[in-house]
């Protein structure tokens, strides 16, 4: 269950700019588990795709998180939890920067995926892993990503970056994903690598070479 309500809707203008650029929305909401209870001091952050809005916070004792920012444009909501609690990350697209926003996000359980990212044979440290969920026809190829349900959308897939020796863990819902290794940080190495994974139980991938 992923809800969203909008509580307010503040629609920018051009000659209302200036204006709005005071101007605090809130971003807020809910991690609660499959009872409906919450779910405390679980990392969440909020981003803007191309700006300059990068927020954090932990739930409360009641699972509410709120952010409070100024008018931007379109931003993420990543929630993030610690591999202890095996919840698998959620990652919210689209979340309009100009409105208030509410959500209520019920957490998943999810299996404990490991792997480490090489070039000729050694670890490459800070590389960006990013999943996400993928459909599958009866030939294996995959089908636009927009078929997905909404919850497939947000607790299929999950985003970190490779430690010590470029190895990697995620939380991962089961399910057809697409694991993308992006190289930012090594010059000389190739910039991206893709491959599918199927997510049954938990699992070290091994190698994933670049």
């Amino acid at each position: 269950m992923a809800c969203l309500v909008i509580t307010c809707l503040l629609p920018i203008s051009s000659s209302a700019r200036a204006a709005n650029a005071k101007t605090l929305v809130q971003t807020s909401g809910r991690l609660v588990n499959l009872k409906g209870d919450g779910v405390a001091n679980i990392p969440v952050y909020l981003w803007e795709q191309k700006g300059e809005i990068s927020l954090a916070a932990k739930t409360r004792a009641d699972g509410g998180f709120n952010f409070e920012h100024p008018i931007c444009g379109t931003l993420t909501l990543e929630i993030l939890p610690p591999l202890k609690t095996s919840y698998a990350s959620a990652l919210i697209d689209e979340v309009p920067g100009d409105q208030n926003r509410k959500f209520i996000v019920e957490m998943h359980k999810g299996h404990l995926i490991t792997g480490h990212v090489v070039h000729d044979d050694k670890g490459l440290k800070g590389v960006v892993v990013r999943v996400k969920p993928v459909k599958l026809d009866k030939q294996g190829s995959q089908i636009d990503y927009s078929s997905l349900e909404r919850s497939e959308m947000i607790h299929g897939g999950g985003t970190t970056t490779t430690g010590k020796d470029g190895v990697f863990t995620l939380i991962l819902t089961p399910g057809h994903k697409q694991l993308t290794v992006i190289n930012n940080k090594h010059p000389g190495v190739k910039k991206k690598m893709e491959q599918t994974l199927t997510v049954r139980e938990n699992q070290n991938i091994g190698a994933l070479h670049l």
